[in-house]
């Protein structure tokens, strides 16, 4: 199958082999993705509630088990075609409202297949659905014992009603070992039409009023307009590169809603605080202040942030990367939020400074890391560099000079347990195992080694972790543990081999950083890779969160956070030495000076 992206006047363009998927997101946070075949429990349309997602339409299947050659995203139009042999079908999601229209370039014989539900529910009895003709179309009240009343509204021409209950297959969830790999779907009926328009709400009338809102609106005319392109672009063009940009930005935004980042489309779908932290530089500053403002107000439980806000499991490293997100980006606090933001930082030093050893280390629980299927209890390099950034942040707060003598000893410190004649820097104390978290290290905290001695580690370390396509290992590849084919939810390559791309971005940018001559090949083909990835794989136009070691191959969520923003920062060639906090001497009415 082709894919093309229309972005830049030239389009960009490749040949795939693999069948890949579109998804689209509109300013209410539904979403709507399909691969060319029923592939996942996760595709389809879903519409966001108050209580979480709903899975509405499980597909549009036409007729003949027809393929098709080509898709193609219009992204100025939010409009997705895909080229059959003799004709072309489109899909759109409004922007500010529960409906998708689909439409082809000439009649076809389709089946309407629902599937509601809750996106993580899989419920085999209980499941209502009422139907009735009203207003020249079809409205559907679908009810259960989990949820209140779903009402969906349907145009499609003269839809013959079946109400059969279907099996389907999930090869893809089959694949990646994620539990059920198949579900009755209800097949509502069939039609030979050129549009429908599908229209869900919590309302009859308002399912109603939308679907009639959209009766003479039109979007096939992009598919139509779409010039064949035979050019294959390169990974290195500058439309391609531009493209790839830009769909990273929109990434973000896709996943951006009132309360927060979510951490990824389709299953990922609450704000996870280190994949949030971890993106609010790459944020408009007003939308990450108000981030930033929110994680101000919650409790950090043992002087740490949840994992999710609210939830009982804590991260042993998003409150360092918040504090490296202040440092780092040109965020322009107020007075007030400096101080509380000092209040609550001293606050949680307290607590952390009962769990460090006698070298100054802070321990990490179990799972508490980013590699949270590893266990990885005890002292990871990349959390004793955030603490730094606690402890640096403290200091530029409060002009307090023991926060900045504390921070220098533990610099000192990882210097002198950390490095590791073998590996570099040892991934966690009492283990050399090489992983790539030596990059997570000096991404966050540069100012531990110089630049050559960071280059005598990365000597070390690049070839045990060294992927040919443009990744790195999750974990070095002389490990007992080390699984080079991706095996999904079972977890057993999941950070035992699986290539991460927020981690390969990292590790670019950081080596761009230290000596881009010298790391040139490197960085170059990390870049092609994730721009690859974003560009043609899994979720067509949206940074994936991992591959296969073995081969570029996106398997994980499709559309992640971390990946997106970490994208960016490489092709913005971030200075990761850089600070970018602004300190001021302020005087309170005591005339005592205080650091902000």
């Amino acid at each position: 199958m082709k894919i093309t992206h229309h972005y830049t006047k030239q389009p960009v363009s490749k040949m795939v082999n693999a069948s890949q998927a579109f998804l689209m997101v509109n300013n209410k946070k539904d979403f709507i993705s399909f691969y060319p075949e029923t592939s996942s429990r996760y595709e389809g349309f879903f519409m966001r509630t108050a209580k979480g997602y709903i899975k509405i339409l499980a597909g549009i299947e036409i007729s003949g088990n027809l393929k098709p050659l080509e898709m193609s995203v219009n992204h100025l139009f939010s409009t997705v075609g895909r080229k059959y042999h003799n004709f072309s079908e489109s899909f759109s999601l409004d922007k500010e409202s529960s409906v998708v229209i689909w439409e082809a370039t000439e009649k076809q014989k389709i089946k309407l297949f629902l599937d509601t539900r809750g996106i993580f529910d899989s419920p085999d009895f209980g499941r209502n659905f009422e139907i009735t003709e009203k207003e020249g179309m079809t409205l559907v009240k679908y009810t259960d014992n989990t949820a209140e009343p779903i009402f969906v509204a349907i145009i499609a021409g003269n839809l013959k009603l079946l109400k059969e209950w279907s099996k389907k297959v999930y090869a893809r969830d089959a694949q990646r070992n994620s539990a059920p790999y198949s579900l009755y779907e209800f097949l509502l009926g069939e039609a030979e039409t050129e549009k429908v328009i599908i229209s869900a709400a919590l309302t009859e009338s308002e399912a109603i009023n939308k679907a009639n809102e959209f009766l003479t609106v039109s979007k096939i005319g992009f598919v139509k307009k779409d010039k064949e392109n035979k050019r294959q672009t390169k990974l290195t063009d500058k439309s391609a590169l531009e493209t790839a940009r830009y769909c990273a930005r929109r990434n973000l935004e896709d996943l951006l809603r009132p309360d927060g980042l979510m951490a990824g489309f389709p299953w990922f779908v609450n704000p996870w605080s280190r994949d949030e932290l971890l993106s609010l530089p790459a944020l408009e500053e007003a939308k990450a202040k108000k981030i930033l403002k929110r994680y101000l107000r919650a409790d950090w439980p043992g002087g740490k942030i949840p994992v999710i806000i609210g939830s009982a499991h804590c991260s042993s490293d998003a409150l360092g990367t918040l504090c490296w997100a202040i440092l780092h980006a040109e965020f322009k606090l107020s007075l007030d939020d400096k101080i509380h933001l000092a209040g609550k930082i001293l606050k949680a030093l307290e607590e952390l400074e009962k769990q460090e050893n006698s070298l100054g280390f802070i321990y990490s629980g179990y799972n508490e890391s980013w590699m949270d299927t590893i266990g990885r209890e005890g002292y990871p390099i990349e959390i004793q560099t955030l603490y730094s950034k606690i402890l640096e942040l403290a200091y530029f707060l409060t002009g307090d000079v023991k926060y900045d003598k504390k921070r220098s000893q533990l610099l000192k410190n990882i210097r002198l347990y950390f490095l590791n004649e073998k590996v570099g820097i040892t991934d966690i104390l009492s283990d050399d195992t090489a992983r790539p978290n030596i990059f997570l290290a000096a991404f966050f905290a540069p100012e531990i080694l110089t630049n050559k001695e960071w280059e005598k580690c990365f000597d070390k370390v690049l070839p045990k972790l060294w992927l040919s396509w443009g990744g790195l290992a999750s974990v070095e590849k002389g490990s007992p543990f080390y699984k080079d084919i991706s095996s999904g939810e079972s977890n057993q390559s999941y950070h035992n081999g699986d290539s991460w791309f927020m981690v390969n971005n990292i590790a670019a940018l950081v080596l761009w950083n230290v000596s881009h001559r010298k790391y040139g090949r490197f960085i170059g083909k990390i870049l092609e890779a994730s721009t690859e990835e974003i560009l043609y794989h899994n979720l067509i136009g949206h940074a994936g969160e991992i591959s296969s070691a073995k081969s570029l191959d996106s398997w994980g969520c499709g559309s992640q956070a971390f990946s997106a923003s970490t994208y960016l920062y490489l092709v913005r060639n971030m200075d990761i030495r850089k600070k970018g906090f602004i300190r001021e001497r302020v005087k309170n009415i005591a005339g005592k000076s205080y650091v902000f």
